[in-house]
């Protein structure tokens, strides 16, 4: 009887342990473009939602294409969007913690800077940006919309002479020309056009978890400020 019972214990102590429960996935959407602003906030989301018990698995896609599929259900969230794209896309919920801030700007090539000081008012200029940057949408042009899949190819476009006009925010850009504006020859032209917050969006069927994750990234984003 003694030795069954060790013999019991010993399978016990040898038998695989049962298998723990992977977390739960969501399938979060953002833009082709990576940025290191981008970089930055997939971290913290990616921190966020795990300590929570969920796994972020990002999609990248065209950055007009994501914000349609995700207000259909398709995908649980979006990485980052301007505030107030849940007023165009009513099943998309912020999560109200402001994640950093974008400021749009017009680029020109540097040897055409002085002759597009007035680029909003000439119906003749040919005007690039990405489509799906919302922010674009706030600034009233006279030119030809040229819209693109991603900031490499608007970029591309200007350095090219495809378009006199880039309309791109700062941080974006910038980690696109690591040898900064000037070397590439490039010029931005004078004052902010428009400027936005930028927040994570959920599905409307997590709402349940928009409480506790606004809190986890309240600590997360107070504790990167810089």
């Amino acid at each position: 009887m003694r030795y069954s019972v060790i013999f019991s214990l010993l399978l016990c102590c040898c038998a695989t342990p049962c298998a723990v429960a992977a977390p739960p996935v969501l399938q979060i959407a953002t833009s082709l473009s990576k940025s290191e602003l981008s970089g930055r906030i997939e971290q913290q989301l990616q921190q966020a939602y795990q300590q929570l018990g969920y796994q972020m698995q990002l999609v990248r896609l065209p950055a007009g294409r994501s914000l349609q599929m995700t207000n259909q259900g398709l995908y649980d969230g979006e990485l980052f969007r301007i505030d107030g794209v849940q007023h165009e896309f009513p099943q998309l919920l912020q999560v109200p913690v402001q994640l950093a801030s974008i400021k749009l700007l017009a680029y020109v090539a540097s040897p055409r800077a002085q002759e597009l000081q007035q680029w909003a008012r000439q119906s003749d200029l040919r005007i690039g940006y990405v489509r799906g940057f919302r922010l674009v949408s706030q600034v009233r042009f006279a030119g030809k919309a040229l819209p693109v899949t991603t900031l490499e190819q608007a970029l591309g476009m200007l350095r090219q002479g495809k378009v006199d006009v880039l309309l791109e925010d700062q941080q974006s850009l910038l980690s696109l020309l690591p040898e900064g504006l000037a070397e590439a020859g490039i010029s931005a032209q004078s004052g902010v056009l428009a400027e936005a917050g930028l927040y994570h969006y959920v599905h409307q069927r997590h709402a349940a978890i928009v409480p506790s994750l606004s809190r986890t990234l309240q600590n997360a984003v107070g504790g990167h400020k810089h």
